[in-house]
C-alpha cells in the first residue's frame, strides 16, 4: 500500500508540474520541397579552351518548419528551422556546394528564434527573426538579431520600427584559451536602423522603407566606418482583370570612411534598381510582362560603388538565368572564371568563386520578359515565357553585353489544396557575353528539364 501511495503521489506531482506546459498552445506550419534536374550544357561553351560541359542531373530537397509556442494571449515564442536542405546522395554535412559555412551545412539549421509580445496597439519582436521588405525582386528575408515594434493605429496602416545587430566585435574570444578579449576599438559593431510604413487597401497595398546601416566591424583593422542609406518603395494593385506591381530602390553612402586617420580614401555608394510587372486575366487565360534593372559597376568610375544592390533570393524569373533554386546547389552558369564581372560585391555571372545563388543575388543586368498562361481546369496551370537579358555596364574588353534569350514552359497541377507538382523545360540561346574577353571563343546553348513537388502544411 505504501508503494502504491508513493507512486500515486509521484504521478500527481508530475501531473501538477506538467499543467503549465500543457497550457501552451503549439502550432506547426511549413513547406517541403523536392526538385529533380537535368541540364545539358552548364558552362555554355564549346571550344578548344573550354570544352562543352557534360550533361548533368541531380536531385535536392529541403523542409521549412515553423513552430509557434503560444504561452498566453499576446505572448508567443516562434522558431523557423531548415531541415535536410541538401542534394540527394550526400551525407547531409555538405548541403550547399558553394558554401563552407557550418551554419549552412546542418541537417537541422535553426534560422529563427524570437519572442512576440503584444503591447498596446501593436507588438514587439525580440530575437533572431525574419527581415525583408517589398516584393520578391529584392526582398532577402534572411534572419537577423533584432528588436522590432509593429504599430497598427488602424486596420489599414502599419508602422515598423526596427533595430538590428548584424555583427558584434566589441568582445571576441582568445583563439587559444577561449577567454573573452575586449576589442581596443570602442563601438566596433555593425548596426542597422530601419523604419517601414505600409498601407493595406481593398484592392491595393503600398509600402516605403528607409534603412540606415552603420558598419564599424572593421575599425580595429582599418580604422574605417562603412555607412549607407537605402530608401525603397513598392506598390501592388488590382484594377479589375489587371494586376500590377512595382518597386524602386536606391542606395547611397560611403565604404572605407576614415575615422582614425589610418585610411585616406573611401568609395562612394551610388546604386539603384527597379522592377515592374503587369498581368491581365481573361477567364482561364492570362498574359503580361515584366522588366527589372539593377545597376552595375562602371569601368571608368572605380571610386563609385554601383554594383551594390542585388536581387532577392526569391526572385526567379527564369529556369536557367537568375534561378537561385538551381544555382545554390551546384554553382553558377558559365565556364569557371570566364563569365562577365558583375561588380564590387563579387556577384558574377559565371564565376566559380561567387555564384548567382541564394547567398549572393545578381546585379548589373536588365531583364525583359513576356509571359502567358492557360488554366483549362482550376487545378492545372500551363505557363510560358520569353526572356531577354543583358549586362548594363560591360567590363572593358568584353566581347558583348548580350546574356541571351530564354524560353521557358512549365505545367503545375494541384494534387490537393496544399500539394502541387510542377514540370518545366527551359532553353537558353546563349549570348556572346559569356565569351568574356575571348572573341575567338565559341558559346553553346543550354537546355534544362526539371520537376518539383511542393507540400505546404
Amino acid at each position: 500500500m505504501k508503494k502504491f501511495l508513493t507512486c500515486l503521489l509521484a504521478v500527481g506531482l508530475l501531473a501538477a508540474l506538467c499543467v503549465p506546459a500543457l497550457a501552451v498552445d503549439v502550432k506547426f506550419s511549413g513547406t517541403y520541397v523536392f526538385e529533380g534536374w537535368q541540364e545539358n550544357n552548364r558552362n555554355l561553351r564549346d571550344d578548344s579552351t573550354v570544352p562543352r560541359a557534360p550533361s548533368t542531373s541531380w536531385m535536392d530537397q529541403y523542409m521549412i518548419l515553423n513552430t509557434q509556442f503560444k504561452i498566453a494571449e499576446g505572448l508567443s515564442i516562434n522558431t523557423k528551422a531548415r531541415v535536410m536542405d541538401t542534394l540527394w546522395g550526400l551525407d547531409g554535412t555538405a548541403n550547399r556546394l558553394y558554401s563552407t559555412s557550418p551554419q549552412l551545412n546542418q541537417n537541422i539549421e535553426f534560422e529563427e528564434v524570437y519572442a512576440e509580445v503584444k503591447f498596446g496597439p501593436g507588438y514587439f519582436v525580440v530575437g533572431q527573426g525574419p527581415n525583408g521588405f517589398g516584393l520578391p525582386f529584392s526582398a532577402w528575408d534572411y534572419p537577423t538579431a533584432q528588436f522590432r515594434y509593429f504599430y497598427t493605429p488602424t486596420k489599414n496602416w502599419l508602422h515598423l520600427f526596427m533595430y538590428e545587430k548584424l555583427a558584434s566585435v566589441g568582445v571576441t574570444n582568445n583563439p587559444v584559451t577561449g577567454a573573452p578579449v575586449t576589442n581596443p576599438w570602442s563601438d566596433s559593431d555593425y548596426m542597422r536602423y530601419n523604419y517601414n510604413i505600409y498601407y493595406f487597401g481593398d484592392k491595393w497595398e503600398a509600402g516605403g522603407m528607409f534603412l540606415w546601416d552603420q558598419d564599424k566591424a572593421a575599425r580595429g583593422a582599418t580604422g574605417t566606418t562603412n555607412q549607407w542609406f537605402i530608401p525603397e518603395a513598392f506598390v501592388k494593385a488590382t484594377f479589375g482583370p489587371l494586376y500590377v506591381e512595382a518597386q524602386i530602390n536606391y542606395a547611397w553612402g560611403q565604404i572605407g570612411t576614415p575615422d582614425s586617420g589610418v585610411v585616406a580614401d573611401h568609395l562612394n555608394i551610388n546604386s539603384y534598381q527597379w522592377y515592374g510587372k503587369a498581368q491581365y486575366t481573361m477567364g482561364p487565360v492570362y498574359f503580361g510582362g515584366q522588366y527589372s534593372y539593377t545597376s552595375g559597376q562602371k569601368a571608368d568610375d572605380p571610386g563609385t560603388v554601383r554594383a551594390f544592390l542585388t536581387t532577392g533570393r526569391d526572385y526567379k524569373p527564369c529556369l536557367i538565368l537568375i534561378n537561385p533554386d538551381r544555382d545554390k546547389y551546384i554553382g553558377p552558369l558559365g565556364a569557371p572564371g570566364i563569365g562577365p564581372g558583375m561588380g564590387i560585391n563579387n556577384n558574377y555571372w559565371g564565376s566559380a568563386n561567387a555564384p548567382n545563388t541564394s547567398g549572393s543575388g545578381s546585379t548589373n543586368f536588365s531583364l525583359y520578359q513576356v509571359f502567358g498562361g492557360f488554366k483549362p481546369v482550376p487545378k492545372l496551370d500551363v505557363y510560358g515565357s520569353f526572356t531577354y537579358a543583358n549586362i548594363n555596364e560591360k567590363p572593358t574588353g568584353w566581347v558583348s553585353d548580350n546574356l541571351g534569350y530564354e524560353v521557358d514552359i512549365t505545367a503545375t497541377y494541384k494534387l490537393y489544396d496544399n500539394v502541387s507538382y510542377m514540370v518545366g523545360f527551359g532553353y537558353l540561346f546563349t549570348g556572346d557575353a559569356w565569351k568574356g574577353t575571348l572573341s575567338s571563343a565559341s558559346t553553346s546553348n543550354d537546355w534544362l528539364l526539371m520537376h518539383k513537388l511542393t507540400i505546404n502544411f
